[in-house]
């Protein structure tokens, strides 16, 4: 399968997001400025400017170590974005074949001949 592999290149990939300061949002980000929106379209104050912005900068500070935590998922989707358009649309599916776990027990069982024996017995 045509892979590309991008592990290698991750830490230049943070960095390079840092220098440029890129912030991405997520569901807590939308959520939060619905909320906020919210608030301020109904003129509810209540004194929830600073547990808002709290708030906000504890979601901004999380989302820094999901780059970290998430790691593996996103060099999965680089990977395949990449091949996507090196390969186009048969290079993306090539790139998944590590790791679909369908594949992978198919290809476990076609390497174990008694499982495979039993399967196609139907016992």
């Amino acid at each position: 399968a045509k892979k590309y592999d991008f592990s290698r290149e991750y830490s230049d990939f943070l960095n390079w997001m840092n220098k440029r300061n890129f912030v991405f949002e997520d569901k807590g980000d939308i959520a939060l400025r619905n909320f906020t929106t919210t608030l301020q379209e109904q003129k509810i104050n209540h004194n929830l400017s600073l547990p808002l912005e709290q708030l906000k900068k504890k979601l901004d500070e999380d989302k820094k170590d999901d780059l970290t935590e998430y790691k593996r998922l996103i060099i999965e989707e680089i990977e395949k974005e990449i091949a996507s358009r090196y390969y186009l649309d048969k290079g993306m599916i090539e790139s998944d074949f590590d790791s679909d776990k369908d594949i992978n027990k198919a290809i476990e069982i076609l390497n174990n001949l008694t499982q495979y024996n039993k399967i196609l017995s139907g016992n």
